[in-house]
């Protein structure tokens, strides 16, 4: 888990909830951000974790520990200004995961709901929109590009200390990070 201190000076910014779901594990980063270039949107970390849900055989059972989660996120950050996650995809080959995937980020769209904030609101992003802006700011600011066409997890965590962006224990918390980044960021030439 990250916890950082004071967002950079002069700058109000505004409190961002990111959530990377995945089959059993999901990523979360709460952090002081802005609307800005892509590697200057992140002011601080307050809070980054992940949580792990169980596994394929108690997947009914999700819930209990994810609501409570993002709840005690609530109470301990919440209001947020924005609020975002990576938007699952179709595995090929992999359907009955697809729907794991998509049934977590369905409750995230629920409990959303319940703190009277319009599920539209949520920005989403797809997997290769990550991997877009990732690759960009790989060129951009680290002069080089990722082994491969998309940038791999070692990557994207060398991507993140490059923009002075602590980066988590897991790839999943990194993930949440990028979609911040991914959320608020702006091209600017």
């Amino acid at each position: 888990m990250i916890a950082t201190a004071k967002p950079k000076q002069g700058r109000k910014g505004l409190k961002v909830l990111a959530i990377d779901p995945g089959f059993s594990n999901l990523g979360i980063t709460v952090a002081i951000a802005d609307e800005a270039d892509y590697h200057e949107v992140i002011q601080t970390i307050l809070f980054s974790d992940t949580l792990s849900l169980g596994s394929q055989k108690t997947y009914r059972q999700f819930h209990k520990r994810l609501i409570p989660a993002l709840d005690t996120l609530w109470e301990n950050y919440g209001p947020f200004d924005v609020m975002t996650a990576e938007e699952p995809t179709l595995i090929r080959g992999k359907s009955v995961i697809s729907c794991y995937l998509w049934y977590v980020y369905g409750m995230i769209r629920a409990w959303i709901q319940t703190k009277g904030v319009n599920p539209e609101d949520l920005r989403a992003n797809t997997p290769m929109q990550l991997k877009d802006v990732a690759r960009l700011l790989m060129r951009r600011h680290m002069k080089m590009r990722p082994n491969g066409n998309t940038p791999n997890k070692g990557e994207i965590a060398d991507l993140l200390v490059a923009l002075g962006v602590p980066t988590a224990r897991s790839s999943h918390e990194n993930d949440a990070t990028l979609s911040i980044i991914a959320a608020l960021g702006q091209r600017v030439a």
